[in-house]
């Protein structure tokens, strides 16, 4: 989504509707009870997909802020005008998502197959290999990409004429 913002399409402002996701997925449940059997998996499903967008959406609020812009954290569309983002808790890049969502697809469709190669079930090999590649993406995170958004947004504070603070406790430099 980063590179798209080159060309003006603003992600927070364009994709993530906190009040609406939410409703959606209140409503999704309840046409889920009252469905026929072979249209509940559809519904849960995007019960599942618009509960996701919703805490995708409502988290960015504790992200940092957007486009260098301290005042921008995530666009409500209700009232028309942007939350400032509190800034608490750095969130991984494209890079880590990609892996981490890879490599859980990868582990468990292939877990089944790996209680014949060694002599620990399968789920427990899934778990550990999965633990691993978010332990790496997790170091990764925060020793290489969240020290660069840092700088990025130390630099939009002082544009802005504020000092940064507070901000260093998240991750060891």
């Amino acid at each position: 989504m980063d590179r798209l913002e080159q060309f003006g399409f603003n992600h927070r402002k364009t994709l993530h509707y906190i009040s609406g996701y939410g409703l959606l997925t209140i409503i999704l449940i309840a046409l889920g009870y009252l469905a026929p059997l072979n249209l509940l998996i559809w519904i849960a499903g995007l019960s599942c997909f618009s509960a996701g967008a919703w805490l995708h959406s409502f988290m960015d609020v504790f992200d940092g802020f957007w486009a260098e812009d301290i005042n921008k954290g995530v666009y409500e569309h209700l009232t028309r005008r942007w939350l400032r983002a509190l800034n608490w808790i750095p969130f991984a890049t494209l890079w880590e998502w990609s892996l981490q969502s890879f490599s859980m697809v990868f582990v468990i469709g292939i877990s089944p197959q790996l209680e014949s190669l060694f002599a620990i079930p399968g789920w427990l090999m899934a778990t550990i290999s999965y633990f691993a590649i978010w332990l790496f993406s997790t170091v990764y995170e925060f020793y290489i990409s969240v020290p660069k958004r840092w700088e990025i947004e130390d630099r939009a504070l002082l544009r802005a004429g504020l000092t940064p603070k507070y901000r260093r406790r998240m991750a060891i430099r």
